[in-house]
Order: C-alpha cells, then sequence, then structure tokens
C-alpha cells in the first residue's frame, strides 16, 4: 500500500504586489508521518502546477509543507517493487520532470522549508528560484 499520499494544495493570497500562490505540500498526517513523494504525490504536484498556470495574473509561488516537515522524499515503501533498472530510471525522470516545471515557471518560485528536507524534500526546494529556511528546520540533507 505505502505512504500515505502527499498532496499538493494550492491557495491564492492577493498581496500588494499580485496574487501569490501557495501550494502546501500535506498527507494527512501530522508531522510524525512527514510528505514523501510516490507516483500519485508527483501527479498531484503536477495538478496543482497546472491550477497555478490557469490563473493568469499570478506573480509567484511560494512552496511550503505541513508544520515542521517540509518533504522528506520519496516514498521508500515502495522501493520492493521496483525491479528493474529501467523502471526505476522512469521513476526518477519522471519525478525530475515534473519538479523542473517549477524553473519553468514564468514568475518567481520561494521554497519556505519549514521543517525536515531530506532527499527529495530538499531536492524539489532546489528546483526553486530561492530558497528560506526556518531556525526551527534541523534536519535539512
Amino acid at each position: 500500500m505505502g505512504e500515505p499520499v502527499t498532496r499538493f494544495y494550492p491557495n491564492f493570497y492577493q498581496s500588494p504586489a499580485g496574487k501569490i500562490a501557495i501550494v502546501t505540500m500535506d498527507n494527512g498526517f501530522d508531522y510524525k508521518k512527514p510528505n514523501t513523494f510516490s507516483e500519485a504525490a508527483l501527479a498531484s504536484l503536477g495538478e496543482a502546477l497546472d491550477t497555478v498556470c490557469a490563473q493568469a495574473d499570478v506573480k509567484g509561488l511560494l512552496l511550503t509543507g505541513k508544520p515542521y516537515i517540509f518533504a522528506a522524499g520519496a516514498d521508500l515503501t515502495q522501493v520492493p517493487f521496483v525491479t528493474t533498472f529501467e523502471q526505476g530510471y522512469q521513476i526518477g525522470s519522471a519525478g525530475h520532470a515534473t519538479m523542473k516545471r517549477l524553473l519553468e515557471l514564468p514568475f518567481p518560485t520561494l521554497a519556505a522549508i519549514n521543517g525536515a528536507a531530506l532527499g527529495g524534500g530538499l531536492e524539489i526546494s532546489l528546483y526553486c528560484n530561492y530558497r528560506t529556511v526556518a531556525a526551527s528546520a534541523v534536519a535539512i540533507g
């Protein structure tokens, strides 16, 4: 079954500079169950970016996680089901292609790292133009 699916929830904030998209990663559990990336999570990221891009007047995007957790990276419970190099390569390539969309947005992106950012959690922040880290975020790497 794997980990609970992390979803990307887009919301919009009207700032003095214009509309800002705030995309929050959350799997529906508290900080004891960190956000992870599965194929379903990456599909959710793609859908969230589609929603943001459908808004013509967005001036920037802020990506963050639920309280105390940014993201812990890949859903490792799925590793036993990856049986060939090609399958692993395809999953990794699809993840990079989806995250790369953050780099290709026509407005600035900021990762607000509000907690643990491990593996792919750090990686997705590197696809953003800018990063800021909360003083309470003690696990990054």
